[in-house]
């Protein structure tokens, strides 16, 4: 079962650095792709070599863990086309106090929601930041 989709798209992806050589890194899409993460959660007994989503999606192997109940979470990428984020905000306020001289020009954002087939999704983003505090 696909419990968890994470897109992050193009736009949102700001350096190609590496914090430690003891993580996992995937490479930022090209112009109008995203990245989508998925957590698979099983009970089938899968190997490493047979994850869901392997040939279906195209999907590259982040990880696997067993959970204490037996059942399998597999973490899992693939490159899609960049959602259509033309109805998201663009930009973000903060709340009254806010010192708008220490604001930057940008800010993470996550949004989260329900996919079509069931699974939550959490969009990745980045957007500008509103000068003009509520």
């Amino acid at each position: 079962m696909l419990a968890l989709r994470i897109v992050t798209p193009w736009t949102a992806v700001g350096s190609e650095f590496q914090l430690s050589p003891k993580l996992h890194y995937i490479d930022p899409p090209c112009k109008n792709e995203a990245i989508e993460i998925g957590v698979f959660i099983t009970n089938q007994d899968i190997t490493d070599s047979a994850w869901p989503g392997r040939d279906s999606l195209k999907s590259n192997l982040i990880g696997s863990y067993i959970l204490p109940n037996g059942s399998i979470v597999f973490a899992a990428y693939w490159v899609i086309e960049c959602p259509d984020f033309s109805g998201m905000p663009t930009e973000f306020r903060y709340f009254k106090g806010v010192d708008k001289s220490k604001l930057p020009d940008t800010v993470r954002a996550l949004a989260f929601g329900d996919h079509t087939d069931g699974s939550k999704v959490i969009y990745d983003l980045l957007g500008k930041v509103s000068k003009n505090v509520a």
